[in-house]
Parts: C-alpha cells; structure tokens; sequence
C-alpha cells in the first residue's frame, strides 16, 4: 500500500525597479534538490504579472507549489527535506534581489499530521504541526 505526502504552497513576489531579479533564475532555484516521490517531484508554476509595476501595485507575480509524493514517508527528516527545499528557495530569491513578500507550504501526509511551514522576515522559517485530533469536523 502506497502512502501519500501532498504539498502545496505559494510564494509572492513584489519588485522594486531597482531590486529585481532575472527571473530566468527562478526555475533552475526551484528545480535544485526537489522534494521527490516514487512517481515525480514536486511541481510548481511560475506566474509573472503582465501588467506594469506602478506606485502603488508593486506586485511581481507568485509561484504555485504543489505535488503529491507516492511513498514520500511522512518522517521527521523527509517532512525536514521540504522545509529545508522551501527554505532554500526563499532565501535564494531574495538573495537573487526579489522581494519575499509572503511564502507558506503545507504538508499533508496520509496516516500522519499536516505540517506548515513560513518563510518569515527573509531570514527564517517556521514550521508548526497541527495535531489531527484537535481538529473540529
């Protein structure tokens, strides 16, 4: 019997003029050391706005995360992989000169817990467990 790992998450980005990134360098962030399961990794999409930046509208555009991770065991060092994943790419982003606004992932492991995970203030990431049983049905 399989057991599943189901990722999903988002990352915003904002711009100034002058602190911007290539962002051809964004896909080849995401693609280092993937979190993978016996039938593929996890994908993501990357979404540029069209429109210009203004004053007012600083927003880049965001990056969808998402997967489902076939016998990806939900253990303390496997669950430890994405966060570090996700961590990495945060901090590569900003350190490539995007502006991290928000980023968040959730874990969600079959038989096991839902974890998630923030990347805050651009330096650090947090991550919480919810505890299944104290969830209102």
């Amino acid at each position: 019997m399989s057991q599943w790992t189901h990722v999903s998450g988002i990352i915003l980005l904002d711009y100034l003029t002058f602190l911007i990134g290539d962002p051809k360098e964004i896909k080849s962030l995401l693609s280092e050391n993937i979190p993978t399961g016996s039938e593929g990794p996890v994908e993501f999409r990357i979404h540029k706005r069209d429109d210009r930046w203004s004053d007012t509208d600083p927003r880049w555009g965001y990056i969808a995360i998402f997967g489902d991770l076939r016998d990806y065991y939900g253990s303390d060092e496997t669950i430890g992989k994405v966060k570090d994943w996700f961590y990495h790419v945060c901090q590569s982003l900003v350190s490539q000169k995007f502006i991290v606004r928000q980023a968040v992932v959730s874990i969600e492991v079959e038989f096991g817990g839902t974890w998630f995970i923030r990347f805050k203030d651009n330096k650090d990431s947090v991550m919480s467990k919810e505890i299944e049983d104290s969830l209102v049905s």
